[in-house]
């Protein structure tokens, strides 16, 4: 069973023959055929009115006196496509910012205008531009390092060490209890101020399996100890580099006394049976995983109810993680 989540479905060939041939990458960064996808402090390039992926030619580069290096994305066709961070290049920013057919879009903004294939790009795009900016020295000996393989790699120039881009293993999970799934309103975050409820989530330690990070992680946030994890589907998530491992799991024995320095409330909600209170309850955004879920159940956040419990509605929205695991957990 495969879903498509928002930052998936990149189409690009990444090249891995490719890029191992420098001097292949040298003569496509100046091939007049290549297109290039300017970012510019993390936010991508779009053309107005079209809503599309701003991507200039190598002539284009020339005009606007960009002369940063490129990384080499992959192939579409026989088309290489690289993208250049121009956040230093003032010229080329000011051009492609006043209102001559492009424009820049934060890259969670810009998930609402382009397709899914292209949410994928960006969040390569995006977090190869980032590894890049944030590693421009060795982590063993403090050198200056270099891209290699078209910036799938950064090499140190005085030691030689090889420095690989990461990606952070995030567990994201909906428990259910019968006929309701736990969702939890974190305290921390870019979203604490509007308070979102969601599918519990958080970073998978060192030597820890998929499993016993949701177990952990679980008990940790909702003093809830839960039975066998079942894998869902995942979502690349570039800020700055992470995967969301997508699980379902029932409960084994609950608590529901959440510790007070991760989340500030943890409650079931069920699917079926909606209670009128007062006060609302709110989603995760559109773009995050949590949200595909729920909207996959298609069910809409009503109030609280004075018991602590939130009870969702049939038939409307709510958050891309959750509703499609709640719906596999029987709602």
């Amino acid at each position: 069973m495969n879903f498509t989540h928002v930052y998936s479905g990149n189409p690009v060939d990444r090249g891995e023959k490719e890029r191992r041939d420098d001097q292949w990458i040298a003569d496509k960064a100046k091939d007049a055929t290549s297109k290039f996808l300017p970012l510019r402090d993390l936010n991508v390039l779009v053309t107005d009115g079209e809503d599309r992926l701003g991507w200039i030619g190598g002539a284009d580069l020339n005009r606007l006196g960009i002369n940063s290096s490129p990384v080499f994305l992959g192939l579409l066709g026989e088309t290489a496509h690289f993208t250049v961070d121009i956040s230093a290049q003032d010229k080329a920013v000011a051009e492609l910012s006043n209102g001559n057919g492009y424009r820049f879009v934060d890259a969670r903004s810009v998930t609402e205008i382009l397709s899914g294939p292209d949410s994928g790009i960006v969040a390569q795009a995006r977090a190869q531009i980032n590894w890049h900016n944030r590693n421009g020295f060795c982590a063993i000996c403090g050198g200056e390092s270099y891209m290699i393989r078209g910036g799938q790699v950064r090499k140190c120039s005085k030691c030689e060490t090889e420095n690989y881009p990461r990606t952070d293993p995030v567990i994201i999970v909906v428990v259910s209890d019968g006929d309701r799934c736990l969702l939890g309103q974190s305290r921390r975050g870019r979203l604490n101020r509007t308070n979102p409820y969601s599918a519990l989530a958080g970073f998978v330690d060192q030597g820890e399996s998929i499993e016993e990070a949701v177990a952990r992680e679980v008990m940790e946030e909702a003093g809830i100890q839960v039975g066998q994890v079942r894998y869902h589907s995942s979502q690349p998530w570039p800020f700055p580099s992470s995967l969301m491992v997508g699980s379902l799991c029932s409960i084994i024995r609950k608590i529901l006394v959440p510790p007070p320095w991760t989340v500030l409330n943890a409650s079931f909600v069920s699917m079926r049976k909606p209670a009128a209170c007062s006060g609302r309850a709110h989603g995760p955004p559109r773009i995050a995983t949590s949200m595909s879920h729920l909207r996959r159940g298609r069910v809409r956040p009503q109030t609280w109810t004075g018991t602590g419990y939130m009870w969702l509605a049939p038939r409307a929205w709510f958050s891309v993680w959750t509703q499609r695991l709640a719906r596999l957990c029987g709602r």
